[in-house]
């Protein structure tokens, strides 16, 4: 079977280590030379483990979800330029192609994590979303890295300032708009029912612009004019 995702080698069922897990203990860092490492795996104790598949446990510090760990597992052969890491799901310390190593050899016992240092780096520190919220620097145009205790207020005051503005904006838009709207339809409708009168009666039209220069004083003069040049 195929376990794992970091892992490209395929395991038997016989092939799985299922005590490994109960050695599994979380550090903060690997050994980095050969005495630490001599110390720490005399302190692991991992010949008391009962072995897998005919072959002896032995101390291991490598790579495991997001840290470091210290576990009692068989001693692999690490292939391919790579770091290793532990995987519970076979219980044993197998290549983890996602971290390509420069400086390891293309093959290598899984157990000699000295020599490759970079395979065994501390994480980086990393803050929680608890973190961030309280101890995480915050930036403004005036002041740098001062924590959340004056941060967060300068954060909170804008916050607010921003809230009270955009309801300001939105009280406005909602009092002006429907009249606005309003008058903008009545224009509208206005226009075109004038527009629809003069199509509809021509007419109409024509009269009422006969009776409106017949009331004229100029259409008065008019008149007068033919008048006098009929006599």
């Amino acid at each position: 079977m195929t376990l794992g995702k970091h892992r490209v080698r395929r395991f038997t069922q016989i092939d799985v280590c299922y005590e490994t897990s109960k050695s599994l203990e979380m550090v903060e860092q690997c050994p980095t030379n050969a005495t630490i490492f001599q110390e720490r795996s005399a302190k692991k104790t991992c010949d008391l483990y009962p072995s897998c598949s005919g072959i002896p446990l032995v101390y291991h510090c490598v790579s495991y979800k997001k840290g470091l760990a210290e576990v009692c597992a068989p001693r692999d052969q690490i292939t391919g330029f790579c770091c290793a890491l532990y995987d519970e799901g076979v219980g044993r310390v197998v290549e983890d192609y996602t971290r390509p190593c420069s400086n390891c050899s293309f093959r290598y016992p899984s157990d000699n994590i000295v020599k490759y240092p970079q395979c065994i780096a501390p994480p980086k520190t990393t803050f929680s979303d608890n973190d961030t919220k309280e101890s995480a620097p915050c930036l403004n145009g005036r002041k740098r890295g001062k924590r959340h205790a004056e941060c967060s207020g300068v954060l909170n005051e804008n916050a607010g300032d921003w809230k009270e503005s955009d309801s300001s904006i939105d009280a406005y838009v909602y009092t002006i708009a429907p009249p606005v709207i309003f008058i903008v339809c009545l224009t509208i409708v206005v226009t075109y029912c004038k527009g629809k009168k003069k199509l509809e009666n021509p007419d109409d039209n024509e009269h009422a612009e006969e009776k409106l220069l017949k009331k004229s004083p100029v259409h008065g003069v008019k008149t007068t004019c033919l008048l006098i040049n009929k006599e």
